[in-house]
């Protein structure tokens, strides 16, 4: 409510002196507030939200219950896993930098062991 100004008004009220105040003024339109749609999050594989710039490729939403394994969404289950900056899919092996083996799991989880050469022949 806006005011323009207050009348004062003496009075008595069960024999004691009071004020009542008349408010003159003019009612404004309420004002209507809206709140802007929250934008949905885009939710990453496990270890590819530890490399989100490998995720250029998601679609911009997944479903709830999916996630963007670097492509599209899919099961937390599928989830591929990324190593040295690459993404690989489940069941793939690939070697590191560290010539370890590594293995992507299922739930998009890398496992790395030191790989074994055999001898060189002499």
């Amino acid at each position: 409510m806006e005011v323009k100004y207050v009348k004062v008004i003496p009075e008595t009220w069960h024999r004691w002196p009071s004020l009542r105040m008349d408010i003159k003024g003019c009612h404004l339109p309420e004002v209507e507030t809206t709140v802007p749609p929250v934008p949905p999050i885009l939710r990453l594989c496990p270890e590819l939200a530890l490399e989100p710039e490998l995720a250029e490729d998601c679609p911009t939403y997944c479903e709830p219950g999916l996630l963007c394994d670097g492509e599209k969404c899919v099961d937390p289950v599928d989830c591929s896993c990324v190593h040295d900056g690459r993404i690989f899919k489940v069941s793939d092996k690939i070697e590191d930098h560290s010539c370890r083996q590594c293995d992507c799991m299922l739930g998009g989880r890398s496992i790395c062991k030191d790989k074994v050469c055999p001898e060189c022949p002499e």
